[in-house]
């Protein structure tokens, strides 16, 4: 069915270069628009009868035998294979035959352009929509997300990463979007958080474990190719996930980043901090409760020596020899210093799995004092 809008609007273009009379049916015979304005609203029995029976033009010279319609010629009207309407033009039939073609395409092209227009601002209200349910609501309908998902032709069934770029306050977020865009697939679900923002939640394209293996390769690969496009500052790579509903969890993990670890490497993979973000999770009290004792009772230079061995042993997964070049110390010194602090607390991280967590523990809980 045609819009009646849309139908006027075409008569008052369409009536700037012509003197013809035309009108405009819709689909139940009733003139929705014309050049005439007493007409509109009128019952136009041959427009009722090319659309029922599906004619494709109709000549009439004896209008006054036919309800409500005068001598022209009317051409029936589609969107696709669909009869939507039909468009009159008032004259001699042999006269205004190929006006009356000519107005018809017209108003054909304009429909489909409508059409094309509405299906494109109906996408993006709905990705608006989506990414407000997916981020910005506390307790979306999983129902309502599915529905939008799939009328943005994405599909939920599948393992997805979420990556937060940040940009620079002089960079255009229009130019970066785009940069980001050439780069996609069509399953990547790219929302612009704010001016600053842009996040992007990576289809994995594998449903399940494989996508626990190359999860990390497949991110680095991406954003070692968006580099020459995209001017992103620093990535932030959050935790995998599976379920919309849970998709808000990924850009927590993004943010938790972003505001405890901006400092350092450009790209930090929220995986490689689990025992930070796990150590944030505890109340302070609890830490107390056990460390307390420690910090009371090591020297100040004790301490000091402890984050400095403690943490580069935690980022270099307990290597000797890569954390006495981060620490540029020689290897020995190091487990002269090591053994010096292992002696003043009775544990060896070395040996003990237990004593590894003690040390990784009590080196949160003094970097986390004041």
């Amino acid at each position: 069915m045609i819009n009646a809008n849309l139908a006027k609007k075409f008569v008052e273009r369409i009536a700037k270069y012509t003197d013809y009379n035309i009108n405009i049916m819709n689909d139940q015979g009733i003139i929705i628009a014309s050049r005439n304005p007493e007409r509109i609203g009128s019952f136009h029995e041959t427009a009722y009868n090319m659309i029922r029976f599906n004619l494709e033009i109709s000549s009439v010279s004896n209008g006054d035998a036919l309800l409500g319609v005068q001598n022209g010629v009317n051409l029936l009207v589609r969107y696709g294979k669909q009869p939507i309407a039909v468009v009159g033009v008032t004259g001699d039939p042999e006269k205004v035959r190929e006006i009356a073609m000519i107005i018809k395409m017209s108003l054909e092209t304009m429909v489909r352009y409508e059409s094309q227009q509405e299906l494109e601002f109906s996408k993006i209200t709905a990705h608006n929509r989506f990414f407000s349910l997916l981020f910005l609501e506390e307790s979306p309908s999983p129902e309502q997300l599915k529905q939008l998902a799939e009328k943005l032709e994405f599909s939920t069934e599948k393992i997805r990463i979420p990556i937060m770029l940040y940009f620079a306050p002089e960079c255009r977020l229009e130019q970066e979007m785009a940069g980001i865009q050439s780069y996609a697939t069509g399953e990547d679900m790219i929302w612009t958080v704010d001016h600053r923002h842009i996040l992007v939640y990576k289809d994995l394209e594998q449903r399940a474990a494989p996508a626990l293996a190359s999860w990390h390769n497949q991110t680095a690969e991406w954003l070692q190719r968006i580099e020459t496009s995209v001017a992103y500052e620093r990535a932030y790579v959050g935790t995998m996930q599976y379920n919309l509903c849970d998709y808000h969890l990924g850009l927590a993990a993004c943010r938790w980043l972003e505001k405890n670890l901006s400092a350092g490497e450009r790209v930090l993979y929220f995986m490689e901090h689990l025992d930070e973000y796990l150590f944030s999770l505890l109340p302070a009290t609890e830490m107390h409760g056990i460390f307390n004792v420690y910090d009371h009772a090591l020297e100040q230079e004790s301490k000091q020596s402890l984050l400095k061995m403690a943490g580069s042993l935690q980022k270099n997964d307990f290597n000797l020899v890569k954390s006495s070049e981060e620490l540029f110390l020689h290897k020995n010194t190091l487990v002269f210093r090591l053994n010096k602090l292992r002696t003043a607390l009775g544990i060896n991280p070395f040996q003990s799995a237990n004593d590894k967590l003690l040390m990784t523990c009590l080196y949160h809980y003094l970097k986390g004092k004041p």
